[in-house]
């Protein structure tokens, strides 16, 4: 990798990882809307959908224009508007279905932010290792997070906690200017087919069709892992190691595809992080000793943060100049958005059998679309 694109990559990886950090807490998020307003468990669980629906609907519109976006003014007008958004959270969080309404407006601007960083890595060369960067990032990040919310969450509050986020945003606006413009030297490569053929081909759809159900899986069992642990009488200091432990394995997990690369492809590596989801979150069911949820967690993270980087790799594959991962991202915040909402519905009762039973039949459904990937390509290396 060359210097100067390490550089680069540790900027997009900053901006990405900040953009996407209210996801990336969001067990402690819901924990927080929970215990700290007067919103409902379920209701809570649909104030982190909304800003996922947000984010995803920008994606797409994001996607049909890709190859023509200035990344750099992108993001720094989002950003902006993304702290406002994040400064009315803090006064309006008890307003019910109000802040959901806000959330959702906030999931735009980070969207835009977001998407703009991680369409800029293939434009430079070695992209997939710093696609493993950005996740190391990422997950260092929810590790903290996750950890100091949960453990310091009755000081910080839930108009505390938005203003968190507002503060990363503005840190995150110092890094913008390592995002590419259209008036820079690095250009986009030129392609025959416009972004919407691109798209629409069978291996382009398969593979965003089985990113936005993978992420609908993880973020399923992801919403309410904090509620399950509080159901299992783990202390919060129990799970704010759990929560900080499980995603701090995701950072050696995304270095692997820094060191193989694309040795052995995207899809097979992939798979084999999928079944490890699924085992874990089976062996999850008839957990009841905080050793076992430790180390069935610890996997869970793992595989997600390992998967998370060969397919962000793959994705670009299809595309080097960035429309395929940008309609990922899209694709993959819908699912972030669903997995959530579906998750509430499922959950009666404190019946957390029945949301983690769900995550694991969509992880098959996602193993089964990246499986007739490698069916229907078989001539063509991604």
């Amino acid at each position: 990798m060359q210097v100067d694109h390490f550089k680069k990559f540790i900027s997009f990886s900053l901006v990405g990882s900040i953009t996407l950090f209210p996801f990336l807490v969001l067990p402690s998020m819901v924990g927080i809307l929970d215990d700290h307003t007067s919103l409902s468990t379920s209701m809570a669980g649909w104030v982190g959908a909304s800003g996922s629906f947000g984010a995803a609907i920008v994606g797409i519109i994001l996607a049909l224009r890709i190859h023509r976006l200035n990344f750099r003014n992108i993001a720094k007008i989002s950003l902006i508007l993304a702290i406002i958004i994040d400064l009315i959270s803090a006064y309006f969080v008890n307003h019910g279905l109000l802040i959901i309404f806000i959330r959702f407006f906030a999931g735009i601007f980070y969207g835009m932010a977001h998407v703009s960083a991680l369409s800029s890595f293939p434009r430079y060369s070695d992209y997939e290792k710093g696609y493993g960067l950005l996740y190391v990032i990422e997950f260092i990040m929810s590790a903290i997070g996750l950890y100091l919310l949960r453990v310091y969450s009755d000081f910080i509050g839930a108009s505390g906690m938005y203003l968190i986020f507002a503060t990363l945003c503005f840190i995150a606006l110092f890094f913008v200017r390592a995002l590419p413009q259209n008036t820079e030297d690095v250009k986009p490569k030129k392609s025959s087919k416009s972004e919407t053929k691109l798209l629409l081909t069978i291996v382009s759809l398969t593979v965003l069709f089985s990113y936005g159900i993978f992420e609908a899986a993880n973020t399923v069992q992801f919403t309410y892992i904090e509620r399950f642990a509080v159901n299992l009488d783990f202390s919060p200091n129990q799970i704010g190691i759990a929560l900080f432990w499980s995603t701090i394995m995701g950072i050696p997990a995304a270095f692997i595809i820094i060191f193989i690369g694309q040795r052995f492809g995207t899809v097979p590596p992939l798979l084999i992080g999928i079944f490890i989801s699924i085992l874990s979150l089976a062996l999850l069911l008839s957990t009841k000793t905080f050793f076992w949820f430790f180390i069935e967690l610890c996997f869970i993270g793992a595989s997600w943060s390992y998967c998370l980087t060969f397919i962000t790799t793959l994705l670009a594959n299809l595309d080097k100049n960035g429309s395929i991962v940008a309609a990922g991202t899209s694709f993959a915040t819908l699912g972030a958005a669903i997995g959530p909402a579906i998750a509430a519905i499922a959950l009666s009762n404190s019946n957390f059998f029945r949301v983690f039973v769900l995550s694991i039949i969509l992880f098959l459904l996602a193993f089964i679309g990246f499986t007739s990937v490698i069916t229907s390509e078989r001539k063509r290396k991604i």
